[in-house]
Protein backbone atom coordinates (compact mmCIF):
# COMPACT_ATOMS: atom_id res chain seq x y z
CA UNK A 1 0.00 0.00 0.00
CA UNK A 2 1.56 3.57 -1.13
CA UNK A 3 0.89 6.25 1.49
CA UNK A 4 0.43 9.36 0.12
CA UNK A 5 0.81 12.62 1.88
CA UNK A 6 -0.74 15.72 0.32
CA UNK A 7 1.56 18.80 0.04
CA UNK A 8 0.56 22.04 0.81
CA UNK A 9 1.64 24.87 -1.72
CA UNK A 10 3.22 22.53 -3.86
CA UNK A 11 6.28 25.22 -5.61
CA UNK A 12 7.89 23.41 -8.45
CA UNK A 13 11.48 22.50 -7.44
CA UNK A 14 14.33 23.19 -10.35
CA UNK A 15 16.30 19.95 -11.32
CA UNK A 16 18.96 19.69 -13.00
CA UNK A 17 18.82 20.47 -16.74
CA UNK A 18 16.16 22.49 -16.24
CA UNK A 19 15.84 26.16 -17.62
CA UNK A 20 15.79 29.24 -15.26
CA UNK A 21 15.22 32.17 -15.99
CA UNK A 22 17.85 34.82 -15.55
CA UNK A 23 16.39 36.75 -12.62
CA UNK A 24 15.69 33.14 -11.35
CA UNK A 25 19.52 32.09 -11.26
CA UNK A 26 20.82 35.71 -9.95
CA UNK A 27 18.53 35.79 -7.39
CA UNK A 28 19.55 32.22 -6.52
CA UNK A 29 23.31 33.29 -6.57
CA UNK A 30 22.79 35.96 -4.57
CA UNK A 31 21.06 34.16 -2.20
CA UNK A 32 24.19 31.50 -2.02
CA UNK A 33 26.50 34.69 -1.84
CA UNK A 34 24.37 36.08 1.28
CA UNK A 35 24.46 32.12 2.68
CA UNK A 36 28.38 31.83 2.43
CA UNK A 37 28.58 35.43 4.24
CA UNK A 38 26.24 34.70 7.03
CA UNK A 39 28.01 31.56 7.55
CA UNK A 40 31.33 32.98 7.98
CA UNK A 41 30.17 35.72 10.03
CA UNK A 42 28.41 32.89 11.94
CA UNK A 43 31.36 29.98 12.59
CA UNK A 44 34.52 32.42 11.42
CA UNK A 45 37.06 32.08 9.39
CA UNK A 46 36.68 28.74 7.23
CA UNK A 47 37.98 26.79 4.52
CA UNK A 48 36.13 26.06 1.28
CA UNK A 49 35.88 22.56 2.34
CA UNK A 50 34.33 23.50 5.50
CA UNK A 51 31.53 25.67 3.47
CA UNK A 52 31.02 22.49 1.36
CA UNK A 53 30.36 20.79 4.42
CA UNK A 54 27.69 23.05 5.53
CA UNK A 55 25.94 24.17 2.11
CA UNK A 56 26.10 20.60 0.52
CA UNK A 57 27.39 21.67 -2.26
CA UNK A 58 30.71 21.75 -4.46
CA UNK A 59 33.99 22.65 -4.37
CA UNK A 60 34.35 24.24 -7.22
CA UNK A 61 30.91 26.25 -6.80
CA UNK A 62 32.32 27.54 -3.22
CA UNK A 63 35.49 28.86 -4.79
CA UNK A 64 33.88 30.33 -7.09
CA UNK A 65 31.72 32.42 -5.49
CA UNK A 66 34.11 33.12 -2.49
CA UNK A 67 36.13 34.42 -5.29
CA UNK A 68 33.48 36.68 -6.53
CA UNK A 69 33.08 37.80 -2.91
CA UNK A 70 36.14 38.47 -2.36
CA UNK A 71 36.39 40.47 -5.20
CA UNK A 72 33.54 42.65 -4.34
CA UNK A 73 35.46 42.89 -0.91
CA UNK A 74 32.52 41.35 1.19
CA UNK A 75 35.00 38.83 1.86
CA UNK A 76 38.40 38.34 3.17
CA UNK A 77 40.67 35.38 1.95
CA UNK A 78 43.75 34.27 3.02
CA UNK A 79 46.58 31.29 2.40
CA UNK A 80 47.55 29.84 5.86
CA UNK A 81 50.01 26.76 5.84
CA UNK A 82 47.94 23.29 4.66
CA UNK A 83 47.75 21.51 8.26
CA UNK A 84 50.02 17.75 8.53
CA UNK A 85 51.90 18.90 5.68
CA UNK A 86 55.03 20.32 7.66
CA UNK A 87 54.41 23.64 5.97
CA UNK A 88 54.32 22.38 2.11
CA UNK A 89 51.75 23.87 0.45
CA UNK A 90 48.62 26.46 1.51
CA UNK A 91 45.22 26.49 1.55
CA UNK A 92 42.91 29.37 1.24
CA UNK A 93 40.50 30.60 4.81
CA UNK A 94 38.00 32.75 3.91
CA UNK A 95 36.52 35.39 6.23
CA UNK A 96 33.89 37.62 6.45
CA UNK A 97 34.57 41.26 5.78
CA UNK A 98 35.13 44.61 4.39
CA UNK A 99 37.95 43.19 2.65
CA UNK A 100 40.55 45.85 3.80
CA UNK A 101 42.34 43.99 6.52
CA UNK A 102 43.84 40.41 5.98
CA UNK A 103 43.63 37.86 8.00
CA UNK A 104 46.46 37.14 10.25
CA UNK A 105 47.58 33.98 9.82
CA UNK A 106 50.97 31.58 10.56
CA UNK A 107 53.87 32.20 7.55
CA UNK A 108 55.77 29.05 7.30
CA UNK A 109 59.39 29.71 7.34
CA UNK A 110 61.28 30.23 3.67
CA UNK A 111 64.51 28.91 3.11
CA UNK A 112 67.13 31.96 1.87
CA UNK A 113 70.25 31.05 -0.09
CA UNK A 114 72.70 33.17 1.83
CA UNK A 115 75.56 32.28 -0.57
CA UNK A 116 76.04 31.33 -4.06
CA UNK A 117 77.98 28.21 -4.89
CA UNK A 118 81.05 29.26 -7.40
CA UNK A 119 82.27 26.85 -9.81
CA UNK A 120 84.95 29.17 -10.91
CA UNK A 121 84.85 28.66 -14.79
CA UNK A 122 84.35 30.98 -17.18
CA UNK A 123 83.21 30.61 -20.69
CA UNK A 124 86.39 31.08 -23.38
CA UNK A 125 84.60 34.43 -24.49
CA UNK A 126 84.11 35.66 -20.67
CA UNK A 127 87.79 35.03 -20.07
CA UNK A 128 89.11 36.75 -23.11
CA UNK A 129 87.29 39.81 -21.83
CA UNK A 130 87.66 39.76 -18.36
CA UNK A 131 90.42 37.30 -17.42
CA UNK A 132 90.31 34.05 -15.93
CA UNK A 133 88.17 33.31 -12.63
CA UNK A 134 89.50 33.99 -9.44
CA UNK A 135 90.08 30.65 -7.13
Amino acid sequence: MILQIPILNPAPIPQRGDKMSRDEQRQKAAMFRDLLIDLLNEHGPMKAAQLVALTNSKLSTVREYMSKLTHEGRAISTHVPAPGNGGAGWVAMYSAGDGLAPLKGECAKQRTLTKYPLHHVRDDLVSALFGAARA
